[in-house]
């Protein structure tokens, strides 16, 4: 145990030895980071420059260390190093420069070599002394150089130089200094603004109003809502600034109004300044409770089309029994743009009320309004609004409501109208019938297939029997289990014994896809009534799963039917190009066989434009094959580069 202990104590001394020799080595003092920088003329090699400034970073607190190490730095600049590094030099004195600093680096912000380094460095020290120091370096300095020195002033928001940029404010660095002047703010900034841009151009009065809306912010800032409010409402009284100035100047006005924001948004509504009642409408959320909002509500009808649409957004976020009224008149608006924005708004306010005027739209409109008043319906809130539904669904309704009422059941997925919906599956109209059945795809279970089956077998009309068929595969998806999706048709086949209602069974199946279900259909082809065999045969050339490819070969390959064979042929195709996970020359193998079968032209591009999908040696055999068949031998080269430019897939 105590053996134990000395290692362990002497394991730690010597840890701690290293770790202050590595820090010692890994810690350069100034001086010789300085001598390393001495020669830097530029280029990738820039290690003692990253030495310096984890140097100056590391040393500027306390005050001591710093100091220190800005003696040092300001000492550099009076060797004989070379200009780059001096440069570098310069722009960390930026980090921790002081007045002595400044008294340095003064002469070079006129110099036309140094001084952006200088003002990058300047701009950043605190105090007056940098002050006095930019100031008199613009009094002094002229094009590009004096610019950079007001803006430096500018974001250092430095007030005693408001008197030197005044003078600034007409001639070749009015913009610059008009720009300053807004950064620095307060009272002499705006006292100085204020009459430059009642006397200025149209072209410097921009510049002008977005320094003094940057003054006004500034009081806004601090508190003091009537100095910004004059600034405020004398750039909204402007009316040939450009509008977004204008724009931001309204809702200045109307931020620091008050209790008054509410009546002077009121007044913008009523106006016909299009551009300011959009800054009003931005508004109206802050200013209006729902105690309150009908003073809104009641100025809507009379906006301009595009306001209209603005404050129906606005509405939608109030309680629905302050807005809904408004919102209903506008859905019967004669501006579809108003409309569908009333529709949007119905989403969240609207409630039963709202349904009549709604299925009304839906069944008279098409398009995208149809396709809006339908998305509101399936989006009203509320149990009442499903029972209005299915009350009017068992009603007997006019044909194109019925439908519009079947859709909302749909999108709403209103399992409880199940019943009536099957109900009307025996409308007159077709397209109720329609929308019936496929109303119940989405609200029906599997436990609905036999009611949709016993309505396939007794009507006569075509389209409603494949709607039919169509809607009972739906139903069988839902059942977990693929191979008993088709139980309810197999368990129907064995008590159907009538030709035609084997016949529309044999093509549910079809739909289905259950592979269970294959061996009846097999059985059927050798039925002594063509039409059965034949309606057995299109079944399984239908057939989607891999399951069917042998039977349709088999089918291709013997079959006396011409069309039969035509319809085998191009499901063993497409089944095999569905079997992706295939070992390509096993893929290719079938398509051999498919192509001693191949009789036309078209059977053979069939072929070609599946191979490329197995590229293999034997596919570029199969393509080289078909070159010779002037029929195809375009479509065979086409292969053969595609297959080319792709690589073999992995052997799987």
């Amino acid at each position: 145990m105590k053996s134990n202990l000395i290692r362990t104590i002497v394991f730690l001394a010597l840890i701690t030895f290293m770790s202050v020799s590595v820090l010692s080595q890994a810690a350069p003092n100034l001086d010789q980071i300085l001598k390393e920088i001495s020669t830097y003329n530029g280029g990738i090699e820039s290690g003692p420059i990253w030495k310096l400034r984890d140097y100056v970073y590391s040393h500027k607190e306390p005050v001591e260390a710093r100091t220190d190490c800005e003696a040092k730095l300001l000492a550099f600049l009076s060797t004989n190093a070379t200009p780059v590094s001096k440069m570098a030099v310069i722009r960390h004195l930026r980090i921790i420069g002081g007045d002595r600093s400044v008294t340095a680096l003064a002469p070079m912000l006129l110099d036309g070599n140094m001084a952006d380094h200088a003002l990058y460095a300047v701009e950043k020290i605190p105090g007056t002394a940098a002050d006095q120091a930019l100031i008199q370096a613009m009094s002094k300095a002229g094009g590009a150089i004096k610019t950079e020195l007001i803006a430096s002033l500018g974001r250092r928001k430095t007030t005693a130089a408001v008197a030197s940029l005044s003078r600034l404010l007409k001639g070749e660095f009015a913009v610059a200094a008009t720009t300053a002047l807004g950064e620095i703010g307060g009272d002499s900034a705006c006292t100085a603004l204020q009459p430059a841009f009642s006397a200025a151009d149209a072209a410097a009065r921009s510049t002008m109003a977005s320094s003094l809306l940057k003054c006004a912010e500034g009081y806004r800032a601090g508190k003091n809502d009537a100095a910004s409010d004059a600034i405020y409402k004398k750039l909204a009284a402007v009316s040939n600034l450009p509008l977004s100035l204008r724009k931001a100047a309204m809702l200045g006005k109307i931020s620091t109004s008050g209790s008054r924001a509410a009546s002077m948004i009121a007044d913008l509504l009523r106006g016909s300044d299009v551009p300011m009642q959009e800054v009003g409408i931005s508004k109206i959320k802050e200013n209006f409770t729902a105690e309150t909002i009908r003073t809104v509500c009641s100025l809507v009808p009379e906006l301009p089309e595009s306001s209209q649409i603005k404050v129906l957004a606005v509405l939608s976020g109030y309680p629905k029994d302050r807005v809904l009224p408004t919102v209903l008149q506008a859905a019967k608006s004669e501006s579809l743009a108003v409309r569908t924005a009333a529709y949007g708004a119905l989403e969240n306010v609207g409630d039963v009320s709202a349904l009549g005027l709604l299925l009304e739209s839906a069944s008279k409109n098409r398009g995208a309004e149809q396709t809006a008043a339908r998305n509101t319906i399936a989006l009203l809130k509320g149990r009442p609004v499903d029972d209005k539904i299915i009350e009017m669904l068992g009603q007997n309704p006019a044909e194109e409501i019925g439908v519009e009422l079947l859709q909302a059941v749909s999108g709403r997925r209103i399992f409880a109208a199940k019943v009536v919906v099957a109900k009307n599956l025996q409308s007159p109209a077709a397209r109720v019938r329609t929308q019936s059945l496929r109303t119940l795809r989405v609200i029906g279970t599997p436990s609905d297939i036999p009611t949709i089956l016993n309505y396939l077998l007794s009507t006569e009309d075509e389209a409603d029997q494949t709607e039919a068929i169509g809607t009972t595969a739906a139903l069988a998806q839902k059942i977990n289990n693929p191979e008993s999706r088709a139980a309810a048709v197999r368990n129907r086949l064995m008590r159907e014994q009538t030709a035609k209602n084997r016949i529309r069974l044999f093509q549910a199946l079809s739909r289905i896809g259950d592979d269970s279900a294959l061996p009846i259909l097999r059985a059927e082809l050798t039925n002594t009534d063509d039409a059965i065999a034949d309606a057995a045969t299109r079944a399984i050339c239908s057939w989607t799963s891999v399951a069917a490819r042998n039977d349709v070969l088999s089918l291709a390959q013997k079959s006396r039917n011409e069309t039969h064979r035509m319809l085998a042929f191009e499901a063993f195709i497409r089944l095999v190009r569905t079997d992706r996970n295939r070992q390509p020359e096993a893929a290719v193998a079938d398509l051999r066989q498919a192509y001693a079968l191949a009789n036309r032209p078209e059977d053979k591009r069939l072929i070609l434009g599946v191979l490329p999908n197995f590229t293999c040696p034997e596919a570029l055999d199969l393509a080289a094959t078909m070159l010779g068949d002037s029929a195809v031998k375009a479509e065979a080269q086409a292969a053969l580069d595609r297959m080319k430019m792709r690589p073999a897939p992995k052997k799987r």
